[in-house]
């Protein structure tokens, strides 16, 4: 299906959370509980002596991501992080940039379309280890500060960097 069709689905699935993979610092993480990322680009207002808005500026790209992935695969990305090409060895793993990629495909004979996370290091963490009526997964929720985002690998800006 085209990107421009808008004929209504009828032997076809729309995108959801079982539709993405993630692809982060060279590991593929199928293991997500939950990815969310926003950026906004908010104008600035220029008002000189006057009371009435008289311009608008281009404002600054912003942006945040926020995933929430099984323990184990926390294990294995901090492992990766911890010894990324390019920082000494046993550096941490905080404050490294890495590649971060969400996939969408519904289905086998779909094409992948790929969101670009860019920039993104981990700032914040918070641990879920669960409680004693919980049968879930002890999960890792991390917080990534982002230059942006790509979606489809389209540019929100002019002259983005990434």
């Amino acid at each position: 299906m085209a990107l421009q069709d808008n004929t209504p689905l009828i032997n076809g699935f729309l995108y959801s959370h079982a539709s993405i993979r993630l692809r982060c610092a060279g590991l593929l993480i199928t293991r997500l509980k939950e990815i969310n990322y926003k950026q906004s680009a908010p104008p600035g207002k220029s008002y000189g002596t006057s009371v009435q808005k008289q311009g608008s500026t281009r404002g600054k790209l912003d942006g945040s991501t926020s995933l929430t992935i099984i323990r184990q695969e926390y294990n294995r990305l901090i492992t990766v992080l911890n010894n990324l090409p390019g920082f000494p060895p046993n550096s941490g793993y905080m404050y490294k940039p890495f590649e971060l990629t969400v996939e969408w495909r519904e289905n086998p004979s779909d094409p992948i379309l790929v969101d670009e996370i860019v920039g993104p290091f981990i700032f914040d963490e918070d641990f879920q280890n669960g409680n004693e009526t919980s049968s879930d997964a002890a999960t890792v929720k991390l917080m990534l500060d982002i230059k942006g985002v790509k979606p489809l690998g389209i540019a929100p800006i002019a002259g983005f960097i990434g």
